[in-house]
Order: C-alpha cells, then structure tokens, then sequence
C-alpha cells in the first residue's frame, strides 16, 4: 500500500471520527421543540431546501363507541417556493403524548404537487384507546432514502439521537 493510499485512509478516518463527534454531541445537546398550533414547521431535508412547510389548523377530539377518542388532525402543507413545484410524497405523521405514546394514522394523504407559493389542507385521523397527555403531532416527508438520509445529518430534527419537532393540537 502506497503512502498516499494510506495518508487518505486515515485522512477519511478522522473525518469519520470527528463527523461522528459532532453528530453526538448535536443530537444529545438538543432539545425537545413544541411548535405551538398553526406555527408552521420547515422541513429541512438533506438538500437543505425548506420551502415546503406543514402547520397544524385544527383538532376535533371525538369518543369512539369502543371508549377511546379519535382525533381528527387538519394541516395545511404550505410552500413558500418562488419558481418550483414542489412533491409532497406520502407525509408520514403520528401523535406522540408525553408518556411516550406513539400513535399512527388510520387514514391520511397520500400527496400533493403544491404550485409556487401555495397551500393545501389535508386530514390525519387517529384512534386512541386511552386519552393521551398533551398530544402533539409529528410529521416527516420525503422518501424512505431521504429520511434515512436525514437520519444521518448533523443537526436535523429526524437525525439519531435528536429529539423530534412535534406540533401542538392545541
């Protein structure tokens, strides 16, 4: 092996070790971020484009026949892009409470084309068994590449070890 084959190694080593560093100490040193209801959230995905963005309209919290409540979730998916089209691709969203109660959909978008500096609503229901304490919602787009992807970005809200941005109800 040539010096220079090994120089770069350990060149892309260190780089490793000290990307490594810095995405720990990013995602441990946050804090969890409440955004209150109809405050939009930013999605800033790993190329770094945060013109689409998802707020939370509105709530209504219904009994079910079975004792549990349904929440039915209005968001407006915004996009504040000058000349693009922008894709939203199968949003992915839950509820999460502050016992630590995750709950996904049972019914939700599938996607929009949102124009240059337009809007659309779109509604997330969700059965609960239980009340939840302080509900929130949290909600991620893109595919599964690039959330994967986002996994990995120092800093970013989905990334390892950082605590998401969720959406107040209320």
């Amino acid at each position: 092996m040539t010096n220079r084959i090994r120089l770069g190694m350990i060149a892309a080593g260190l780089a490793g070790v000290v990307y490594s560093g810095f995405f720990l100490y990013a995602g441990l040193a946050s804090q969890e971020e409440i955004l209150p209801a109809g405050t939009p959230y930013h999605f800033c995905g790993f190329y770094l484009d945060c013109h689409l963005s998802v707020a939370v309209e509105g709530v209504t919290v219904t009994p079910t026949s079975a004792g549990g409540e349904r929440y039915s979730v209005l968001v407006r998916f915004a996009s504040d892009a000058r000349l693009a089209v922008l894709v939203l691709d199968r949003p992915v969203a839950n509820l999460v409470d502050d016992m630590g109660t995750r709950v996904g959909p049972v019914a939700g978008p599938t996607g929009a084309r949102l124009s240059p500096d337009s809007s659309v609503s779109a509604e997330f229901v969700f059965e609960v068994a239980a009340p939840l304490v302080n509900p929130r919602l949290h909600v991620v787009k893109g595919s599964r590449m690039e959330r994967w992807t986002e996994r990995l970005l120092i800093g970013d809200p989905d990334s390892f070890f950082h605590p998401p941005v969720t959406l107040a109800l209320r």
